[in-house]
């Protein structure tokens, strides 16, 4: 690089000198003045026309820089490295945490399943001691069991309370059926029998002691699947018809009248 020159005026004066020597006064003369260098400056500057190498001080300065440079950086990989050790940890922590909460919502359902039992089916639901969700014959969806009673005579049929009971003693209740998943569910698993207007009961009913339908745990109905038109005659007990459009196929029916039925129950192990 080019060095740079400044140029100062420096006049002298005198009133006390020969009037000869006075003839010089007011002559200018020109002082090249060369700005100093900063100490970035004095470390890059290369040697002119290469006769002079740089200071063994800028060297070792130098030297000095780059090491300190070259120990940050290690320290700063060293300590990414480290952090990023530290996360993957952290997460795989995190996971084993969410495992063991899963865990333990799990057991709990099955400790609670097994306590509504007076007599629980250790042979059935734990056949060498593998428990499984639900028993033999019974279909599993959601969290729970159903048991489709697919009994081909009719003396083999039961009313709507004889049903109730039935599912009673399998430690279970009248499938409660309050969702357009769990209706297409049940419409795979029921088959067309007899007639049209016979079906499966299902766990709701009429009240007429404040004109409501309920289902057989108490909640009042809120989401229905009733069918436009009426099949049989008019009772208070409810029957899904096998083959009909899962989001209209309830019919109310006579409680008394002899069908097929559908029992539910909750897992044993929760999915």
């Amino acid at each position: 690089m080019e060095e740079e020159l400044t140029y100062a005026n420096v006049i002298f004066k005198s009133s006390g000198i020969p009037p000869k020597e006075r003839e010089d006064e007011g002559k200018v003369i020109y002082l090249q003045v060369k700005p100093k260098q900063t100490a970035f400056e004095e470390l890059s500057a290369e040697p002119e026309n290469g006769k002079a190498a740089p200071h063994p001080s800028r060297l070792k300065l130098l030297a000095t820089v780059n090491a300190v440079i070259t120990e940050q950086y290690s320290n700063y990989d060293k300590l990414t490295r480290r952090n990023q050790q530290l996360s993957s940890k952290q997460m795989d922590l995190e996971r084993r945490i969410q495992e063991l909460i899963r865990e333990k919502d799990s057991l709990n359902w099955t400790i609670g399943v097994i306590m509504g039992f007076d007599d629980f089916p250790v042979h059935k639901l734990c056949p060498q001691k593998a428990c499984k969700p639900c028993q033999e014959g019974w279909q599993l969806f959601g969290s729970s069991c159903y048991l489709f009673q697919e009994l081909n005579y009719s003396s083999q049929w039961k009313g709507w309370e004889d049903s109730v009971e039935h599912c009673k003693e399998q430690n279970a209740h009248l499938v409660i059926s309050d969702s357009q998943e769990e209706q297409e569910f049940i419409n795979n698993h029921t088959a067309f029998y007899k007639d049209d207007a016979h079906g499966y009961w299902i766990g709701l009913r009429y009240h007429s002691r404040d004109s409501a339908w309920h289902w057989v745990d108490g909640n009042t109905l809120t989401t229905n699947f009733w069918m436009p038109e009426q099949l049989g005659y008019k009772g208070y007990g409810t029957l899904i018809i096998p083959g009909r459009d899962p989001s209209a196929n309830w019919d109310p029916a006579s409680w008394t009248m002899k069908n097929r039925w559908i029992c539910e129950t909750k897992s044993l192990i929760k999915s």
